[in-house]
């Protein structure tokens, strides 16, 4: 295996599509309004992508350091191990988070000498939520509803509105409507992620809404968080007569979601969950741009 392969096992690559996704929304979002500026959106999705290779990462580290991980990965949760399976030592996941938090900081920072220190601001807020989402001092990940709520505003309503002012100057009244939509869709796969590792996370002392609440508590809460998004791109469309509303038919992949849920198959759950965000963001994309 090569070092390239090994990275793109450490970071956990192919999950990027939960930041990819919402920068490419806010992309569309600065088009349809008329702000839309290719190399200062192209920066930003940048500083957001490496703040999430920098957020996965630094979960993983902490998790090994003080041994909440499972003994064995048998699915697409419960990180990369990459440290368990001697890809890379502690240390040097250590310093790769490092430098993948010190690129999205040196890419806003550059962002904010052009546009305004408020940018510099904001991806700064997105990466101290990266950060602390299982680092000791908070722990978001381990106190729920901290986590589930970090992980809402940190890659829909922030990371959407980040974007779109990298570009605009401001923010976008048409962009909070829309932006808890996606953010809907991306804790969503969280919560879907939490059902496969209740017992691992259990044994780590980790409470999330699973652990805390249950099977049912869970599944009841995608549900109401499903029908909140696409509540609020009806609430855009009644307002501004926004097309954004197509991101509603994206949402489909939930029927199989939820069907695989009662039969216990929790991985194919998650890649309903997944497919629902690519689906949703890429309609609710092309709905910005008719």
């Amino acid at each position: 295996m090569d070092l390239f392969q090994k990275l793109i096992i450490a970071t956990r690559a192919p999950f990027l599509g939960a930041s990819l996704m919402p920068a490419l929304v806010a992309g569309a979002l600065a088009i349809s309004e008329g702000v839309f500026r290719p190399h200062l959106f192209l920066l930003a999705a940048f500083g957001v992508i490496f703040a999430h290779l920098g957020t996965n990462v630094a979960n993983d580290y902490f998790d090994h350091k003080f041994s909440n991980f499972p003994r064995k990965k048998t699915g697409p949760t419960g990180g990369s191990f990459a440290i368990q399976n001697k890809l890379f030592t502690q240390r040097q996941i250590l310093a790769l988070f490092l430098a993948c938090f010190a690129v999205s900081l040196s890419i806003f920072a550059l962002l904010g000498s052009i546009v305004g220190w408020w940018v510099f601001l904001l991806g700064f807020a997105g990466m101290l939520i990266g950060f602390f989402y299982t680092a000791p001092q908070l722990r978001l990940s381990y106190n729920f509803p901290l986590g589930e709520i970090a992980t809402f505003i940190g890659m829909g309503p922030l990371l959407v509105q980040t974007v779109y002012f990298v570009q605009a100057g401001s923010f976008s009244t048409l962009g909070w409507p829309i932006s808890i939509f996606v953010g809907a869709l991306v804790s969503n796969i969280l919560l879907a992620a939490q059902l496969p590792d209740e017992q691992i996370d259990r044994r780590c002392a980790k409470r999330t809404l699973t652990t805390v609440c249950g099977l049912q508590a869970t599944v009841l809460v995608l549900k109401i968080s499903l029908i909140a998004g696409a509540g609020a791109l009806l609430v855009a469309y009644v307002s501004s007569s926004s097309l954004a509303l197509l991101g509603i038919a994206g949402i489909y992949p939930y029927a199989r979601a939820f069907s695989q849920i009662k039969k216990g198959n929790y991985p194919l759950a998650l890649e309903g969950c997944i497919s629902a965000l690519n689906w949703g963001a890429l309609l609710c994309c092309i709905g910005l741009l008719l």
